[in-house]
C-alpha cells in the first residue's frame, strides 16, 4: 500500500490529530506510512541552459485574478547583465504568439548603472493589439505604491526621492539567503492614482512585505510607464517555464537564472496580505496543501512544485491538477537550507494610539481586545471590561510611568529614533485602570520549524515603572478568541509592593530604566497544531500604571 496520503478521502495535510494525536507524533497508521511535510530540496540552476519546464495537460491559470509564488536564491550573478525570467507562463511555443504572458522577473535597467527591479509582467493582445501591464517592487511602502514602473536607472539609489527597489542593493546577488516573491492581479478592483481610478489591481510581495500596489505601462529605456487600467488575457496558456526566458520554440534570448528556485505556486485567486505574510513564514516555506493561520487558500491552488522527489528529472506538480514539470539541460535537485525558525514583532509601521479613548488597531496580523475575546470577558479574576492595547511611541502621555521609547534588544536600552521607537502598552489615564487588556499574536505552528525537535521559544521585552503598575498573563490556545477559562496560562508577571499608589515591577525605578526580557518555552506545543498566544494586562490602580511591551519574538533553537 505505501504512502498513505489520503484518510476517508481526507487529504493527510489536512489532517492535524488521529484519535487526538497530533499527526507529527504518528510514523505509520495501520502499518503504512504516514506522509508529512517536508521542504529539504529545491533546483539548482547554473545560468548557462539549466530550466524546468512544464508542459500544461490544461490551462489551469485564472486570467482575472490570480497569485504567483515562489523562493529564490541568487548566485553573485550581478556582473551579468542578463535578465532573470524566474516564472514565465505562455502558449509561445505551440502558437509562435509572443503576445500573452505572465511572468515574474528580476530584468536588467541600464547595462552601465545595472538596476535590477522586481517585478509581475502581464501582457496580452485581448483588445486587438498587445499590451503589457507592469508592477514592480517600491522602495518606501506604502508611501511609493502607485508610482509607474521606472527604466531610469537612476530612480533606483537609496535617496527620499528614489522609488524604485532594486535586488542589487538589497543585497540579494551576495547574501546568500532565500527570497519570497509573491504578486497578485484582480481585475475586478479599482486601483486609483492621483485621483484618476484604474480598472484591475496588481500588487507584488517581497518576503511578506508589500511592495507595490498598482500597476502601469511598459515604458521604453530611459523612461518611466504611465498608470493604466488592465487588460485581461483571454488567451489559452500551454506552458510553464522556471529559470529561462522563453521566447517561441527556440528560446531565443537564452537568458536564465544563475542560482536556485523553490516551492513555486499558483493560485486561481488573488490571496489577501495576510495569506502572502503566512506564505513568506518569516523565511520559511510553509506546506501550501493546507490551511494554516491567515493562510486559508488551500483549496484555491492549480499549480505546486515543491521540487522534493531529489531523483530523476520530473517535477511532481502537488496540485490537483498534475501538471508536472521536467529538468532541462542539466537543472537539478539540490538541498535547500533555511535560517532557523524566527519570528519579530517590533511594531513599527503601526499607527500610535495614545489616547486613554483609543485602541490600537494592528495591521501585522494581531487581533486586538474584544476581537480576540470568547465571550464579553476575559474573566481571570472578576468581569473586568475588555478593552484592547494601546500602541506609543516615544514616551507615553502619563508622567512617571512607561518607557522613554520602543526597546534597543541589544542592550534593553530605549529607542526614540523613528523606525524603531514603538510598542504596545497600557494606557490607564481616564479611570482605564479598572480594564482587562486583552491582545493576541498572529498563529504559530511547528510546521515552520527546519526541526520541530529543536528547542522552541517566546521572547518579549517588557517595561513596567509606575507608582500605580498593573499585572501582565500570557496564556495559549489552540483558537483564535479565548477567555481565562478556555486558554492555558503560560506565564504571570506580577507587581510587588501592597499599597494601591506604592506598586511597581522589580528592577523599574524610572522611564529611562532597562527593558526586561522574559523567555517562555514553547516546546510542549510543537505538534504541528496552530497556536494563539495571548497577552492579558490588568489590576492597575490609577494612572501610573502604563506596562509596555515590546519585540515580541517566537524564536528556534537547537
Amino acid at each position: 500500500m505505501g504512502t498513505v496520503s489520503k484518510i476517508d478521502n481526507k487529504a493527510i495535510a489536512d489532517i492535524a490529530k488521529v484519535d487526538n494525536q497530533a499527526k507529527s507524533t504518528i510514523s505509520k497508521f495501520s502499518g503504512q506510512t504516514v506522509e508529512s511535510y517536508t521542504d529539504a530540496y529545491g533546483v539548482t540552476l547554473d545560468g548557462t541552459n539549466d530550466y524546468v519546464d512544464v508542459t500544461l495537460s490544461s490551462d489551469p491559470i485564472n486570467k482575472t485574478r490570480g497569485t504567483i509564488s515562489l523562493w529564490v536564491k541568487l548566485d553573485d550573478s550581478e556582473s551579468n547583465a542578463k535578465s532573470l525570467y524566474f516564472f514565465t507562463i505562455n502558449n509561445y511555443a505551440d502558437t509562435s504568439d509572443t503576445n500573452n504572458v505572465i511572468r515574474l522577473i528580476i530584468p536588467v535597467v541600464h547595462a552601465v548603472g545595472r538596476a535590477w527591479p522586481v517585478r509581475l509582467d502581464y501582457r496580452t493582445d485581448a483588445s486587438g493589439s498587445a499590451v503589457t501591464t507592469i508592477c514592480n517592487a517600491k522602495n518606501d511602502s506604502p508611501t511609493d505604491h502607485g508610482i509607474p514602473y521606472s527604466r531610469i536607472y537612476t530612480d533606483y539609489g537609496t535617496a527620499a526621492s528614489d522609488t524604485e527597489f532594486s535586488a542589487a542593493q538589497a543585497g540579494w546577488f551576495t547574501d546568500g539567503q532565500w527570497h519570497h516573491i509573491a504578486a497578485t492581479w484582480d481585475t475586478s478592483e479599482t486601483f486609483t492614482y492621483q485621483s484618476t481610478d484604474y480598472n484591475g489591481k496588481m500588487k507584488l510581495y517581497l518576503d511578506g512585505v508589500l511592495r507595490q500596489e498598482g500597476q502601469s505601462s511598459s515604458p521604453a529605456h530611459n523612461a518611466r510607464g504611465v498608470a493604466q487600467s488592465f487588460s485581461t488575457m483571454t488567451a489559452t496558456m500551454t506552458h510553464i517555464y522556471f529559470g529561462i526566458r522563453s521566447q517561441a520554440t527556440s528560446h531565443t534570448y537564452s537568458q536564465f537564472v544563475d542560482g536556485a528556485m523553490n516551492d513555486c505556486a499558483i493560485w486561481d485567486t488573488d490571496l489577501d496580505a495576510d495569506a502572502i505574510a503566512a506564505v513568506y513564514n518569516s523565511g520559511q516555506p510553509m506546506n501550501l496543501l493546507a490551511d494554516s493561520g491567515n493562510y486559508d487558500n488551500s483549496s484555491n491552488l492549480v499549480g505546486y512544485w515543491k521540487f522534493e522527489e531529489n531523483s530523476g528529472t520530473t517535477v511532481f506538480d502537488s496540485s490537483s491538477n498534475s501538471n508536472n514539470g521536467v529538468l532541462t539541460s542539466g537543472a537539478a535537485f539540490g538541498a535547500a537550507v533555511y535560517p532557523l525558525y524566527s519570528v519579530t514583532y517590533q511594531f513599527e509601521g503601526q499607527t500610535t494610539a495614545e489616547s486613554h479613548t483609543a485602541n490600537w488597531s494592528p495591521s501585522n496580523g494581531w487581533v486586538n481586545g474584544t476581537s480576540a475575546t470568547d465571550g464579553t470577558y476575559w474573566g481571570r479574576t472578576s468581569n473586568k471590561t475588555v478593552k484592547g492595547w494601546n500602541l506609543g511611541q516615544d514616551g507615553t502621555p502619563s508622567g512617571s510611568t512607561g518607557p522613554t521609547g520602543g526597546v534597543n534588544i541589544s542592550s534593553g536600552g530605549h529607542y526614540t529614533t523613528t523606525n524603531l521607537d514603538k510598542y504596545m502598552y497600557t494606557e490607564v489615564t481616564g479611570g482605564r485602570q479598572v480594564y482587562c487588556f486583552v491582545t493576541r499574536m498572529p498563529a504559530f505552528n511547528s510546521n515552520s520549524m527546519v526541526d520541530a525537535t529543536n528547542n522552541l521559544n517566546l521572547k518579549f521585552w517588557v517595561f513596567g515603572y509606575g507608582s500605580n503598575i498593573g499585572d501582565l498573563f500570557v496564556y495559549i490556545h489552540t483558537a483564535s478568541t479565548a477567555n481565562h477559562s478556555s486558554a492555558t496560562e503560560l506565564a504571570e508577571y506580577l507587581h510587588t509592593g501592597t499599597a494601591s499608589t506604592n506598586r511597581h515591577w522589580s528592577g523599574f525605578t524610572s522611564s529611562s530604566s532597562v527593558w526586561q526580557e522574559k523567555t517562555i518555552s514553547l516546546n510542549s506545543y510543537r505538534n504541528a497544531t496552530d497556536y494563539y498566544i495571548y497577552f492579558v494586562s490588568q489590576n492597575a490602580t490609577s494612572f501610573r500604571g502604563d506596562l509596555a511591551v515590546d519585540a515580541v519574538q517566537i524564536i528556534e533553537s537547537e
